[in-house]
């Protein structure tokens, strides 16, 4: 109902992952139980990958979801495997059956007598439950369980899964037949998505991969001789088998594009005789045994893994309704936009009294949902499903780019800037606070500055990452969000228009866009559900007010326009989700209904104000969609029109339910019953389309009106070879007379198919049968909690449709009330982290202040019992000199330490980098991690940094600094070329010239979680204590000169370094910190880190839990022999990462050479 539904005449199958595995638990501390949630799954990547990246085993609890029961099917078969005690001498085999699409012998005989297993495990959900895998791997529902069987049973060609054996070959066929299209529409040789893997590495990449992997689709496979490949010929039939769906195998599939191929340069290739592609098979292999393993040790911890097969957005929002209605397993929700099945948790785990399965969740992915059904969407059914912890994470991520820049696509697929948008869901993005990352999607930026170079560059990439953390404002400690109703329209009716905007063709057409809208997602029902979310974040003067001036907008009295034909179906998305416009739908006392209608709603009093329309197309009337081949064929959205016979009025309405079946119910039921057809549109069965609409509207005309299922009007049409839209008869699919009781059926609410229920005319009140889309209620700061004061109040301002400032108001009691009625007690304000304020009162306890962003304070009033502050949301300029937004890191409410946008890392498990490829020709070229440090400079950052004589800034020293802890060691620095220098001080650049720390380099390592490089580093602060110490005397006299570096710093460079320390140390801790000890905890809860007591000259801004505690066996360089006792006494480990701008804040067109100081 959320995303439109689209025809779907075919579907691609994604049965490997297209971009590297990400660690899941990155934000989490490394002590923390985790329950994730995976919408949109798809393989098994991340979750083994995120199990072969911890460091302290923990608890996992994992729910996958995906649309394609194949997926899962693939995905639990490969768990089993793994599972088995002799897993390790199967390894080839199983690597084979996973990512080979033609199998020898041996691997055919295993992965048919592990299927053949798994089939007899799954005749129930009882018999599974009990078995071996059923304690480890457990299923949400039925439906499921049942789906993924099917698909095994279509692996081992059995008649029960009631498919044709040939339907394999049929897809290898249409496979090779559509990599032979793409081929020759984009020529062979590398993309974006195989250079994607070899992130940091993509300069070198570009130039060594050449086709690599390009015979994978005529061979089947990847093998490392011809020996190998000639023993595969058995088509794998997990690849092409999907079962009812029939997915075809998607044309860029290739298992390289699921690793971090950076590993495969850590070594000189050419030495070890061996080739690109063999040396990248040895690292995926490698990579892919240490998966298995790490899964195995999980097993052992406790992992359990669920699996649920349909829409992630019914998905999300059934869950949500479930978190808050305890005992309940269903929200009558259909399982997706293809089926009258009703979603149904029904397995024992959801079960109050049984228990096990979470509903909340401390890590979400979406994988790129972002591009697949919306962003908006996405956020609003997901965000309510996080608990509410600072450290608990909603990832998302956008690859499809059809815009001017990364931050044209943001705003067109959130309807909005991210600041407006972040603030009307009750979330935030820490990086728009910063606009720095670790994670850099820069690299991107390489591939197409280099085909530029060779010119071959056509215009904005057609893939860019983006990847965003969002968090619950909520977790913050902060009220409530208000704001005035006028600002509130503005804004949301801006979004609106924007997510709506292909319907207005006549705007599209002034403006030139020639880029695919966004509003394809959405639909009205979307829109009414994005609006409960908002109303649960933001209080209005009174929303009433806020409806009403919305409607005035987006639905203009007087005109006509597809706007106004969506009016009746914007009323009805309203009251489906509870939003009060009763008025709207209201049916007169006594109404009077045509004879003809259906006669369950000549006995219903009073009627309901929805009832559902079903209509049955023909089939013949879709043979448009299947008259072009495969890869040419149109996939247009559906909807439902109610149309007055002199074409006097129209309605249309786009939430509607799609499936393929015959309608068993009688007409005088209230309930409509569909016996579904088991192969959908790929049958022979019609279309079934359903939408609500008013029931008042069955009054017009005495119901002799028509009804029309219809695709929906919309540019896109253009591109899916329809004929030209217009808003004339060629849109209509079907057309007849609602009376017509063999082509329409009215019911109290969606069908359902047979599977679900028998027919009854002993209905439940209507409503308890709608689905329910009620978004899950916000646990916001109250002023019961805070001590001091009895009223709180957080106002957001707006202008010109944006929100710029907020106003913080506070009612004193007690004390403070009685303090600030005495004019002459001080009143000021103090801030305390770049988001929070405490207020003082006289001599008596602060009162505190935190805001939803980053803030610079405007002004502070008080009255005789209200202190309110003025704060305004702090630009680019702004933070770029403030220390703290640099890399944040905070103790939580809780009590732990979080990390704000640096993930977690271990350290001894990222690929050491033994060598850098130099080019040998005279002219000027940057090595790839050269390339790679460049881009950590926005192009404004480059303008002022080429400039002479050089202008001094913060961060952009900061950057240079890092720079160097990576040139120095590596012997690229320009001015110390061939000079390996391990040993890094940071001395004062006044007089004293007296060394404040040191940072000692053991090794350069690759980051994987981060997709960067990371310097494996010891830092030691030089204290007097420390400095003085008799040992440390004898190395810094003994030491070599040409071992260590000197680099000068400014106090505003310390200021930075001292906040930046204590993340690159939290990153790879390994060790607890001990409350009795640890100076952050002794700073207490809720407040960031480190103490400003830590901050001064001579003062460690690490704590002391981690010192001295390396490694039995950390390196270090032997030219300096003292160094190792030094550092095992003074030293605490660091992962020194570069820092990178936020390509949605800041423009970043690709690498340059700098000359580094």
């Amino acid at each position: 109902m959320l995303h439109n539904t689209a025809a779907a005449t075919y579907s691609y199958f994604y049965p490997i992952g297209n971009t590297p595995p990400v660690c899941l638990t990155r934000f989490l501390p490394p002590e923390q139980d985790a329950d994730i949630l995976l919408l949109g799954c798809g393989d098994a990547r991340n979750i083994l990958f995120t199990l072969s990246q911890q460091q302290i085993p923990r608890q996992m609890d994992v729910t996958c979801c995906d649309l394609e029961p194949a997926i899962l099917a693939r995905n639990i078969l490969l768990f089993s495997l793994l599972s088995d005690n002799g897993y390790a001498t199967n390894m080839e085999r199983i690597w084979n059956i996973y990512y080979h699409w033609k199998l020898d012998k041996a691997s055919d005989a295993l992965l048919k007598s592990k299927t053949l297993g798994l089939t007899k495990a799954s005749e129930s959900m009882e018999k599974w439950q009990a078995s071996k895998l059923g304690k480890h791997l457990r299923f949400c529902n039925t439906s499921t369980l049942r789906d993924v069987r099917q698909v095994w049973l279509h692996w081992l060609g059995s008649p029960d899964s009631g498919v044709d054996e040939d339907v394999a070959n049929f897809h290898v066929e249409q496979y090779k037949e559509l990599k032979k299209h793409y081929r020759a529409k984009n020529g062979a040789g590398i993309t974006l998505g195989t250079l994607r893997s070899a992130s940091p590495v993509i300069a070198h990449a570009l130039l060594t991969f050449g086709n690599m992997g390009d015979d994978y689709f005529e061979d089947g496979g990847l093998f490392k001789d011809a020996k190998e490949k000639a023993k595969a010929k058995i088509v794998n039939r997990t690849f092409f088998a999907t079962g009812k769906r029939r997915s075809i195998l998607h044309y860029s599939t290739q298992p390289f594009v699921g690793f971090h191929l950076a590993e495969v340069f850590a070594h000189r290739i050419h030495l070890a005789k061996k080739t690109v592609f063999e040396r990248c098979l040895e690292v995926t292999k490698a990579q892919f045994k240490t998966w298995a393993d790490a899964f195995r040790g999980a097993i052992d911890h406790g992992l359990t893994i669920r699996f649920f097969a349909g829409d992630a957005l019914a998905f999300a929002h059934t869950l949500q309704f479930i978190a808050q209605a305890p005992g309940h397993i269903t929200a009558n929700i259909k399982s997706h936009p293809w089926t009258f099945e009703t979603l149904t948790l029904d397995s024992s785990d959801y079960q109050p009294e049984k228990g096990g399965a979470p509903t909340m969740y401390d890590v979400i992915d979406t994988s790129n949902l972002f591009d697949h059904v919306g962003a908006l969407n996405v956020l609003v059914s997901a965000s309510p499903l996080l608990k509410p912890n600072i450290q608990s994470s909603l990832f998302t991520e956008t690859i499809v780019q059809h815009y001017k820049d990364v931050k044209a696509r943001d705003e067109a697929n959130l309807g909005g800037s991210i600041h407006n948008v972040s603030l009307l869901l009750g979330l935030t993005v820490f990086e728009t606070w910063t606009s720095l990352t670790v994670t850099p999607e820069t690299d991107e930026g390489i591939y197409m500055t280099i085909l530029k170079d060779i010119g071959q560059s056509k215009g904005p990439p057609p893939q860019q990452t983006t990847r965003q953390c969002w968090k619950h404002l909520s977790s913050f400690g902060i009220p409530k969000l208000a704001t005035n109703t006028q600002g509130m329209v503005s804004i949301v009716s801006n979004m609106f228009k924007e997510i709506f905007r292909h319907e207005d063709f006549l705007r599209e057409i002034a403006e030139g866009r020639i880029v695919l809208p966004t509003g394809k997602h959405y639909t009205r029902f979307a829109f009414a559900a994005l609006i409960t979310l908002v109303e649960k974040t933001i209080d209005s003067n009174t929303w009433i007010d806020v409806l009403g001036g919305l409607l005035d907008i987006i639905i203009p009295k007087g005109t006509a326009s597809v706007y106004d034909k969506y009016a009746e179906d914007l009323f009805v998305s309203f009251d489906l989700v509870g939003i009060g416009t009763m008025s709207y739908l209201s049916v007169p006392p006594e109404p009077v209904l045509s004879p003809k209608l259906v006669p369950w709603l000549q006995r219903f009093k009073p009627l309901p104000r929805l009832v559902c329309v079903s209509i049955r197309v023909p089939r013949k009337d879709l043979d448009l969609l299947f008259a072009l081949p495969l890869r040419q064929r149109p996939n247009p959205c559906f909807c439902l029109s109610l149309e007055g016979r002199e074409k006097s009025w129209e309605q249309y309405f786009g939430a509607v339910q799609v499936g393929y079946g015959r309608m068993v119910s009688t007409s005088d039921d209230g309930r409509c019953l569909i016996e579904e057809d088991p192969s959908g549109i790929h049958g022979t069965s019609d279309l079934i389309l359903s939408a609500f609409i008013p029931t008042r509207a069955l009054l017009r005309e005495d119901g002799r009106f028509n009804v029309a299922a219809r695709y929906q009007f919309t540019r896109l049409n253009t591109t899916t070879n329809l004929l030209a839209p217009s808003l004339t008869e060629n849109l209509v699919i079907f057309r007849t007379h609602l009376t017509d009781t063999e082509a329409v059926r009215l019911s109290a609410a969606w069908p359902d198919a047979t599977t679900d229920s028998s027919t009854t005319s002993d209905l439940p009140p209507p409503q308890e049968l709608w689905p329910i889309y009620q978004s899950k209620e916000i646990p916001w700061m109250t002023s019961d909690k805070v001590p001091g004061v009895t009223f709180q109040t957080l106002v957001l301002h707006t202008s010109d449709g944006n929100f710029v400032s907020a106003s913080y108001g506070l009612q004193a009691e007690g004390e403070h009330a009685k303090a600030l009625a005495c004019a002459d007690t001080p009143v000021r304000s103090e801030s305390v982290s770049p988001h929070e304020m405490k207020i003082i009162i006289g001599d008596l306890e602060p009162l505190k202040m935190r805001f939803p962003f980053a803030i610079s304070v405007v002004s502070v009033d008080r009255t005789l019992k209200y202190v309110v502050v003025l704060g305004q949301p702090k630009v680019l300029n702004t933070y770029l000199n403030d220390p703290q937004l640099v890399l944040p890191m905070s103790m939580s409410d809780s009590g732990q330490v979080v990390l704000w946008t640096a993930p977690s890392i271990t350290l001894d498990k990222q690929p050491i980098v033994r060598w850098i490829h130099r080019a040998k020709d005279k002219q000027k070229k940057l090595t790839w991690i050269e390339t790679h440090l460049s881009t950590m400079f926005s192009d404004a950052e480059l303008l002022v940094e080429t400039e002479q004589p050089r202008v001094p800034g913060m961060r952009r020293d900061f950057k240079n600094h890092l720079a160097n802890i990576f040139l120095l060691p590596t012997g690229l620095h320009p001015r110390l070329k061939h000079t390996h220098r391990h040993v890094i001080s940071f001395i004062h650049d006044d007089e004293t010239l007296r060394v404040e720390f040191i940072i000692v380099v053991s090794r350069i390592r690759f980051d994987l979680i981060g997709r960067s490089v990371v310097a494996d580093a010891v830092f030691m602060p030089m204290g007097p204590d420390i400095a003085l110490d008799p040992a440390m005397i004898e190395l810094m006299t003994t030491m070599p000169a040409s071992a260590s570096k000197q680099i000068p710093v400014s106090p505003d460079h310390l200021a930075v370094w001292r906040r930046a320390l204590p993340v690159f140390a939290e990153r790879c801790r390994t060790w607890a910190h001990v409350p009795e000890t640890c100076e952050y905890i002794r700073h207490g809860p809720g407040k960031m880190l480190p103490p400003d007591a830590m901050l001064g000259d001579g003062i460690s801004p690490l704590c002391s839990c981690g010192t001295g505690k390396l490694p039995a066996n950390y390196p270090v360089t032997g030219r300096v022999p003292l160094l190792d006792g030094v550092m095992r006494k003074f030293g605490t480990r660091l992962a020194v990462s570069p820092v990178f701008p936020v390509t949605y804040i800041e423009d970043c067109t690709g690498p340059t050479v700098l000359n580094w100081d």
